[in-house]
């Protein structure tokens, strides 16, 4: 089964943080279990990649720069095999480990005379029973606990949330010196969507360790995606660190993983689109390729700018769903034509239009699953980005998820893509900050559109540009660049050229380097 997941992390604080570190664990294990086929960390800067311990895979954002918030979206396609009933041992650790309590799951007394009956021979089917029994005796409850709670204070409340759930269960096996682990990740249900990460406990038996979701009553991971394994919570959250400053922080954070058919991963998905808001002004760029599989591509425009000279500009472009994307487009537009009273040429802020266009697709999505009497977002999904200034406003970029909400870039983060975007980000993270010029940031983006090129082939030309200078309220020209464009085919060779040139000037080995 593929699934399309997307975590998106915010925290706000009321005062500038001088400086932060950062450790953020937000990206799948490749296991037997579950395949990655894509997956994107944006962050505010450029993090450093390691593996802790057990394996996780563990992102460091140090930030020295003043600031007041940190913003995290990762996103991407992960394939699960719906048929696992257990999972051999990895050899990251140990399993004799997972016998050692933690501060967070010390087993109390009376945790160990809830678990007595059903621990006297421990089977799979008797820790099925407790956990049953858990769940009865500690309902699912929302705000009744935080990340520090134990489990022995979460077991006295007599409710909470999957964390607790997973730390009392650990807690008490581990008490009898069963080997049990904390895992965190994703879980998939067609039901309803998740305000944050999943956690649920692996016990190790018969030379296997076992699934055991309390909180869903689920034994199986068929539904569930590996994003970090450890002894308790600390050792998997999806983001630890400290700050020097920032006062209160507030914190918003949405996790969305939807199934998703084999006709949307094999094209209306893949596209790149990419914009960037400078100090003296905006650069967008976007492909105008769509495919529904290898026979049937097609050039589309995907970038649509909306104005009114001399008082308002924007830029709106486009991934996912081609029809959910051209009835947006074509809703917006009519809105316009027919002077409804709130349009994009009416709305007071780029903020507004932004919720506008978040609405607009929401009710283009409801109306296409009613249409199709489906109950999933599936086939009908598509994201956007929308830039642009009003008269005596900043210049504003946001990138809008296909749930409507919305994120806005800042000086940390000058740039948001879409699409198919490992390929070319690393060209704009070295390259392009928030005082970079508007020409610069242009050359940059092209090159980037031509790693992207190079890389997949299902993104393609033609490529449309259009560079914004701030306060000039005036619609650009843009323009379509193809394969016969003069001056992109320069670029993109010397490019070339140099980064070959770079490697042979490159120092070379020391003596016994290679051993």
């Amino acid at each position: 089964m593929k699934l399309q997941i997307s975590h998106q992390t915010n925290y706000y604080y009321d005062e500038l943080a001088q400086r932060s570190v950062q450790y953020i664990r937000m990206t799948p294990m490749q296991m037997p279990h579950q395949t990655i086929h894509k997956w994107d960390v944006m962050l505010p800067k450029v993090a450093t990649n390691q593996k802790d311990g057990f394996g996780n895979a563990w992102l460091t954002l140090s930030r020295n720069e003043a600031h007041n918030n940190l913003q995290m979206q990762a996103s991407g396609i992960v394939e699960i095999n719906t048929e696992t009933e257990r999972l051999e041992d990895m050899d990251h650790v140990p399993y004799l480990l997972f016998t050692v309590q933690t501060p967070l799951t010390k087993c109390s007394q009376e945790m160990r005379e809830f678990a007595a009956p059903y621990l006297k021979t421990p089977t799979h089917d008797s820790l099925k029973a407790m956990a049953n029994a858990l769940i009865m005796k500690m309902p699912f409850v929302k705000d009744v606990t935080h990340v520090g709670t134990t489990a022995a204070e979460a077991f006295a409340t007599s409710a909470g949330v999957c964390q607790d759930h997973t730390h009392v269960f650990l807690g008490i096996l581990r008490d009898q010196q069963i080997p049990a682990r904390y895992v965190s990740g994703y879980l998939y249900d067609d039901t309803e969507n998740h305000m944050a990460s999943h956690a649920w406990a692996e016990v190790w038996l018969d030379g296997y360790w076992y699934t055991f979701d309390i909180s869903n009553q689920a034994f199986t991971p068929n539904s569930h995606v590996y994003v970090a394994i450890g002894r308790d919570y600390l050792d998997t959250a999806p983001v630890r660190g400290v700050r020097m400053g920032g006062g209160y922080e507030n914190l918003y954070s949405l996790v969305l993983v939807k199934k998703i058919s084999t006709f949307i991963h094999q094209g209306y998905l893949m596209t790149y689109c990419a914009a960037i808001r400078l100090k003296d002004g905006m650069v967008f760029a976007s492909d105008t390729r769509t495919n529904a599989g290898v026979d049937h591509i097609s050039t589309f425009r995907k970038l649509y700018q909306y104005s009114v000279e001399g008082e308002r500009f924007m830029v709106l472009q486009t991934a996912g769903s081609l029809a959910t994307s051209q009835a947006v487009f074509n809703k917006l537009q009519s809105d316009i034509d027919q002077r409804a009273e709130s349009n994009l040429n009416t709305v007071a802020t780029l903020f507004d239009a932004a919720q506008m266009v978040g609405e607009c697709m929401r009710d283009v999505m409801n109306h296409a699953k009613a249409v199709a009497n489906s109950s999933r977002d599936g086939a009908f999904t598509s994201s956007f980005m929308l830039g642009g200034q009003i008269k005596g406003q900043p210049p504003e970029l946001y990138l809008i998820y296909p749930e409507g909400n919305c994120i806005k870039a800042t000086e940390d983060t000058p740039f948001f893509q879409l699409g198919e975007s490992k390929y070319g980000k690393p060209i704009l993270d070295r390259s392009v900050s928030y005082n970079t010029d508007v020409r610069h940031a242009a050359r940059a983006l092209m090159l980037s559109f031509d790693s992207t090129i190079h890389s997949n082939l299902s993104v393609g030309m033609p490529i449309d540009f259009v560079l914004y200078d701030n306060d000039s309220l005036a619609l650009p020209n843009g323009r379509r660049i193809d394969e016969r464009d003069e001056y992109f085919n320069t670029i993109r060779h010397q490019w070339s050229d140099a980064l070959r040139r770079t490697l042979v000037e490159l120092p070379k080995c020391p003596d016994g380097y290679w051993g």
